[in-house]
This record gives C-alpha cells, structure tokens and sequence, in this order.
C-alpha cells in the first residue's frame, strides 16, 4: 500500500515539472528586460554624475546665515537656482549608484544565460534543429 501512495506522489511530480520549466521559460524574457532596465538606469546616474555642477566650498566661506535660510524654502531655493549644488563626496554617491545598478543588471543577465542553458539541456526538444546542408 505504502509502496502505491508513494509511486501515485512521484507520478505528480514528474507532471508538474514540465509546468515548472513553462514558467521559468516565460520569465526569462522578463529578467532580460530588467537587466536592460538595470544598465539604463546605471546610465542616467552616470551621466547626472557627470553633467552634475558640484559645488566646493572655500574655507574662507563662513557658516550660512540662518536668517537668510528661514526666509526662503529648500524647493524655492531650488527653483530659483535652476540647478542641484553637490559636494564631492554627493557626486560619488552617484557614480557608486551607477555601480550597483550595472552590477544588478549584470547579474539578470548572466542568470538568464545559465537559466538557458539549463533548460536547453533539460529540454532538447524545444531546440531548432541545425539547418542541413
């Protein structure tokens, strides 16, 4: 008896395999579209990084003069500058950004590589055939 139950569990699971494998073949493409997503983002931060004016404050430059910050709002301050002052180390935070996006969506890509792979050869028959000459 025990001997059946456990033949009739195993005989499930070699049917929800090929489901398993259907599904990880329609996320792949998704995965490949995140790393993409990753590598554009990775571009945006560097190139803000780079067109970025940063600013570098003098060491005769006094502290800021706290009636002059009450009168006006960080966003009215922002828009009356039309651009983001940064310090050094705020442009580098930028460029690390940049890393660890291209590092994520590097990642994506080579779990799609080794995704495909392993499913190429766990599924054959999927495969086109070489053309013959």
């Amino acid at each position: 008896m025990k001997n059946k139950s456990f033949l009739n569990k195993l005989d499930e699971l070699k049917s929800a395999v090929p489901v398993h494998l259907e599904v990880e073949k329609k996320l792949l493409p998704r995965l490949k579209f995140m790393g993409y997503l990753m590598y554009v983002l990775c571009a945006i931060a560097l190139i803000y990084a780079m067109t970025a004016k940063e600013d570098m404050p003098s060491p005769q430059e006094g502290l800021i003069d706290p009636q002059e910050t009450e009168a006006a709002s960080p966003l009215e301050m922002l828009l009356e500058e039309g651009e983001l002052d940064l310090s050094p180390t705020e442009v580098l935070n930028f460029y690390l950004v940049g890393l660890i996006f291209a590092s994520v969506g590097s990642t994506c890509f080579l779990i799609v590589w080794k995704k495909r792979k392993t499913l190429r050869q766990q599924n054959p028959a999927d495969e086109p055939a070489p053309p013959q000459q």
